[in-house]
């Protein structure tokens, strides 16, 4: 039923659940079908009465659920639950009741494809929702959600005590941080375990959200409405709410806000008013009358749960709030696509945190991932680095990561660097706006002649930095090239209904950086791959920001780390299956100026995943031939390029 290299690493992972080490599994693999006969050997073998499976999305949940039960090792589906919290089902009955209302945030049309889709299913995900919703803005997903969450949930398969259990990370380490539940005889087995970090950035590091805040006592709300004696709270409730709305809506108003706001001024000047709201007549009434209702020994659960929910938000916010800014590490992150900010205490210590408050409660573990390290067979201190960024390294103890060959023929994927590639001007300020014209950066005249040149009818994807990028070459294309059909990613579309709809009519896709991993493009799918850059981590975001604060000279080298890591998920895209063939062109001078070591890493990795070829091009072709086969265009289709990029 496994392949002989499967069965190869499924043998290494039971044999070493003991010793709580990591395993490097190349890009195609199947991990999945490792992983679930992994789960069902522990089981039958007795070598652990529970085992818990946890992988990074929810579509991945299903996925496995149903490669245990009944697609492949038909294990009693009565001992397999899936747990990945009520929060992540919807209800088709909502829908229905609230459709003229979504239908002002969604494109009808795709609401009522999903509509048509999940007549016949008898459990809704949000996870497949939004991968055929297209959302008039991104920023009103979390108003649907609000509207649609299923919140009478009482599914058997939605449980914690089954013998196989199949979670997400963040419901895990939800529950092992809050020591919910006894793991005693319990193996955990991580798929894709390097994604374990930004969950943990995520739940750890201190936070309140106004938003967060404001949905809670709304929720709130309509429990406590059914109790009588409860008008004057909910009236305080409903004031709070709006205050709260108003703070974090004129903070969203400044145009000049970035992702990570540390500016002290902006930062104590909305810090104070949320502490002035919390501290307030009507806070105070809040927090003693919640204090009352918790209290009461005979309260319901469905009031009881929100109720606690609701003044940890409030308390959270109090502490936070009342921090002297000078001693703190306080800063606001401004999510743009959800549209409102939070207040954070951040660590630059992420893995020290991760260590202590949740590998140390796990005995027993295999973690899973195609990019463990920053090279594609770590050892030394290579393997050190991978346990290191994940919390995982022990001074003393020899780290071993098991690493296997990649399966698949790499000499079918050539991967190229032209040496002709003009310099990157940068055009986002700190704040991520455009200050360039994007129309007179000479890089990106070269980009399209480069693309158009290359592209010889093939299904393409180009990977740019930003939606300005993939934006302004999806319309050139489209403009002046409306022979080739060309896809451009976006905000309002989910990045897997994206893909599906690329691999439904080709052409050239033009994505962001979010397309570097996860995307399944097999066979013809995908034969060329464009990569406008070296795909370095996003510098604004926390975890980078508070790194530079410590040491900028650390988060440098972290961030070369990170990179080398992302370029191997990335080139990974490209051969899924044994029939993947195709063509890799990375458009970023900067490796011409990295240093020797650094540059003898990316090397290392180029080929390993492919036939790497550093090319010379030829700038008139006529007159020679070039390692890169262009389309066979005479120079007037070049230079029309040119001057239409000149015409703009």
């Amino acid at each position: 039923m496994l392949r002989p290299k499967q069965l190869l690493i499924k043998t290494d992972i039971i044999n070493n659940i003991e010793n709580r080490v990591l395993f490097n599994v190349p890009t195609g693999e199947g991990k999945t079908y490792i992983i679930s006969k992994s789960a069902v050997d522990i089981i039958n073998d007795g070598i652990a009465k529970n085992v818990i499976i946890c992988v990074p999305i929810n579509s991945l949940v299903k996925d496995m659920y149903n490669t245990i039960t009944k697609d492949v090792f038909d294990f009693n589906s009565d001992d397999v639950s899936i747990a990945i919290g009520k929060d992540n089902y919807l209800s088709i009955k909502y829908i229905k009741d609230n459709y003229t209302a979504l239908c002002d945030y969604i494109e009808k049309e795709s609401l009522d494809n999903y509509v048509m889709y999940a007549k016949d299913l008898d459990t809704l995900y949000f996870s497949d929702f939004d991968n055929i919703i297209v959302y008039k803005d991104i920023i009103n997903k979390d108003i649907v959600h609000e509207l649609i969450v299923e919140r009478d949930t009482k599914k058997n398969i939605e449980r914690f005590d089954a013998t196989i259990v199949i979670s997400n990370y963040f419901y895990v380490l939800s529950k092992v941080l809050n020591n919910e539940l006894d793991f005693s005889d319990t193996v955990f087995l991580f798929d894709e375990v390097h994604t374990i970090i930004d969950v943990a950035e995520a739940i750890l590091e201190e936070q309140f959200s106004p938003f967060e805040l404001g949905k809670s006592l709304k929720s709130l709300e309509i429990r406590l409405s059914e109790l009588s004696n409860t008008s004057s709270l909910i009236q305080y409730m409903k004031t709070l709410r709006v205050k709260i709305a108003k703070s974090h809506n004129k903070f969203c108003s400044l145009s000049h806000v970035g992702m990570l706001v540390s500016d002290k001024h902006l930062v104590e000047s909305f810090s104070k008013e949320i502490n002035s709201i919390l501290n307030a007549s009507y806070s105070v009434k809040i927090i003693e009358q919640l204090n009352k209702i918790v209290s009461n020994k005979e309260i319901e659960p469905i009031i009881l749960n929100p109720s606690l929910y609701a003044l940890a938000i409030i308390k959270k916010g109090l502490i936070l709030s009342g921090l002297n800014i000078a001693d703190s590490k306080l800063s606001i992150y401004y999510s743009p696509s959800k549209g409102y900010p939070t207040l954070k205490r951040g660590s630059s210590n992420i893995e020290v945190l991760l260590k202590y408050k949740f590998w140390n409660k796990i005995e027993r573990f295999a973690g899973l991932s195609a990019t463990v390290s920053y090279q594609p067979v770590p050892f030394g201190r290579e393997a050190d680095y991978g346990y290191i960024r994940l919390g995982l390294y022990e001074k003393g103890k020899e780290h071993k990561v098991f690493a296997y060959d990649k399966t698949f023929d790499k000499t079918k994927i050539n991967i190229f660097i032209p040496d002709d590639i003009p310099e990157k001007e940068n055009i986002y300020n700190e704040q991520g706006k455009i200050i360039v014209d994007i129309k007179e950066v000479k890089y990106y005249r070269y980009v399209a002649n480069f693309i158009y040149d290359n592209y010889e009818n093939k299904n393409s994807v180009v990977i740019c930095g930003g939606y300005a990028e993939a934006t302004y070459l999806s319309d050139l294309f489209s403009k002046y090239y409306p022979d080739i059909l060309t896809h451009c990613s976006s905000r309002s579309i989910n990045t897997f209904a994206q893909i599906e709809k690329f691999k439904r009519t080709g052409g050239i896709l033009f994505a962001t950086r979010n397309y570097n991993t996860g995307i399944n493009l097999e066979e013809k799918s995908m034969e060329k791959l464009f990569l406008l850059n070296f795909p370095y981590p996003i510098f604004t975001s926390l975890r980078w920001a508070y790194q530079r604060m410590k040491s900028k000279s650390y988060s440098h080298f972290n961030m070369n780390k990170e990179m080398l890591i992302s370029l191997m998920q990335t080139l990974g895209r490209m051969q899924r299956t044994k029939y993947d063939v195709g063509d890799i062109y990375i458009l970023d001078n900067k490796y011409f100026s990295m240093k020797h070591d650094f540059k003898k890493d990316i090397d290392n990795i180029l080929e390993y995943y492919g036939v790497f070829k550093k090319v010379r091009v030829v700038a008139d072709t006529a007159k020679g031939s070039s390692l890169i086969k262009r389309k066979k265009v005479n120079k007037e289709s070049s230079s029309l390029l040119d001057s239409l990029l000149d015409g703009l």
